[in-house]
């Protein structure tokens, strides 16, 4: 069962122009959507995430530590976070304005696939417990 649902990819353009020029990697933010499918509460303490855009890795969140840490009821759905987490794109620049021209137009979106490695408690124990969803949904958020 998924824990992200969808995620919205806040951008700057202007900046992501002379960031891609200059280095060839993005450094947005991203909102996420998530539900916890366990029957326990869950806080979350770190997460290491990549992207996978048709079969091809091209972007990464890493976290080694939440400065605080985000709970989750049981069971409990469509949760944001008030979290803004840091993303970076790293894809040939062609694939980086694929994604970016199918989420521009009106309702666009587009879906990858996450592989997670999340550090998170439940009840009194603390686990790192690799993760995967596929066909997760991102659309921009302006």
């Amino acid at each position: 069962s998924g824990i992200f649902e969808r995620v919205f990819l806040r951008i700057n353009p202007a900046a992501n122009a002379w960031e891609l020029a200059r280095h060839g990697d993005l450094h947005d933010e991203a909102l996420v959507i998530a539900t916890n499918p366990l029957n326990v509460s869950l806080s979350f303490y770190a997460m290491d995430v990549d992207f996978f855009y048709e079969g091809k890795w091209v972007g990464d969140v890493r976290i080694p530590s939440l400065p605080t840490p985000i709970w989750m009821a049981p069971y409990e759905a469509n949760f944001m976070p008030d979290v803004r987490f840091p993303v970076r794109l790293s894809a040939p620049t062609g694939t980086l304005f694929t994604m970016l021209e199918r989420m521009l137009v009106p309702g666009g979106s587009i879906y990858v696939d996450m592989q997670l490695n999340l550090t998170f408690a439940a009840g009194n124990q603390i686990y790192s417990m690799p993760h995967s969803d596929y066909g997760v949904e991102v659309k921009l958020h302006l």
